[in-house]
């Protein structure tokens, strides 16, 4: 199962890559699709149980426990950062120089501190994981009412229907969205079970819990949207 989940943590990582080939390698769609909410809620997600991972990383006894949640989360908040970076770059934010300078910084800066915390003298009993865990429960939290909250305005347009020409979408939008959504929730599923046979850790256990439910709502909601009768429905973009 744990090389199950991590593949699966992989795949939903690469997500934006995928949704920018289902899109027929287009850029506008992929940016339209995967907006800043989207992206700063799963960077969130991944950045939350990186944080929590090094901070139970050592032990008094010298024990070692959870190399698979930093190693995994720490590929995927890179990964998002990097999305992140190439978003601006898209909008028009950035020029390229400003990309690969902000990018080595950013990766330099992250491979160190994640080396330095791996290596260094944190203690999962300490004061400072104490308040890493405190912060990392807040960004676990934050990052799944985060997709509850954007999914609100498309339920309203299922209501009030706005102009056609105001809403296009790509022909493949409503198989991306499940993805997406099924595949989140079943990410939040697996983390849950590794929290619980790794660590002895309870409030970090219940934001992992409470975020799997909120996830399965948001999946949920995002289904009546994407499922919604054709009557409802408006012409895709070509």
């Amino acid at each position: 199962m744990l090389v199950i989940g991590c593949l699966h943590s992989l795949l939903s990582f690469c997500s934006p890559m995928i949704i920018f080939w289902s899109t027929g390698r287009s850029i506008a769609a992929t940016d339209a699709f995967y907006g800043w909410v989207d992206l700063i809620a799963s960077a969130l997600s991944s950045l939350g149980w990186l944080l929590f991972a090094l901070s139970q990383l050592h032990g008094e006894d010298g024990k070692v426990i959870g190399t698979t949640g930093v190693v995994v989360n720490a590929i995927g908040f890179a990964l998002y950062a990097a999305y992140l970076v190439a978003k601006l770059f898209v909008r028009g934010y950035m020029v390229t120089r400003d990309c690969i300078w902000v990018l080595l910084s950013f990766f330099g800066s992250y491979v160190v501190k994640v080396l330095v915390t791996v290596y260094g003298p944190l203690q999962r009993e300490s004061k400072t994981a104490l308040i890493i865990s405190v912060v990392a429960f807040v960004l676990q939290i934050l990052s799944q009412l985060i997709p509850l909250v954007t999914v609100c305005p498309l339920l309203l347009s299922m209501v009030y229907p706005p102009l056609i020409d105001q809403r296009p979408e790509h022909i493949n939008s409503r198989k991306l969205t499940v993805f997406s959504r099924v595949g989140s929730f079943g990410l939040s599923l697996f983390w849950v079970s590794y929290c619980s046979m790794t660590y002895e850790h309870d409030y970090f256990q219940l934001a992992n819990d409470v975020g799997a439910a909120l996830s399965f709502l948001s999946m949920i909601l995002h289904l009546v949207y994407t499922l919604r009768p054709h009557n409802l429905d408006y012409p895709p973009a070509p």
